[in-house]
């Protein structure tokens, strides 16, 4: 799992990244909300205890930007 922060923290195509205390906040760039939506959802439902998602809605179908932290 420490891969998956450790990608994160790269940054991606989709997202930027800013390390934020222990954490990360990451955000869709310009074009890509609906990969990065589809990125968070996926986040959601995988089952681990490496770390916790809070992901923060559009107000319509999407994510503007999610908050990880690891545990």
């Amino acid at each position: 799992m420490r891969d998956l922060l450790a990608a994160i923290e790269a940054g991606s195509p989709i997202f930027d990244v800013e390390k934020s205390g222990e954490g990360y906040v990451i955000t869709p760039k310009m074009g890509e909300q609906a990969s990065f939506t589809q990125m968070i959802e996926d986040l959601a439902f995988l089952p681990t205890d490496q770390f916790a998602l809070f992901p923060v809605s559009d107000g319509k179908t999407g994510y503007e930007r999610a908050v990880i932290l690891p545990l």
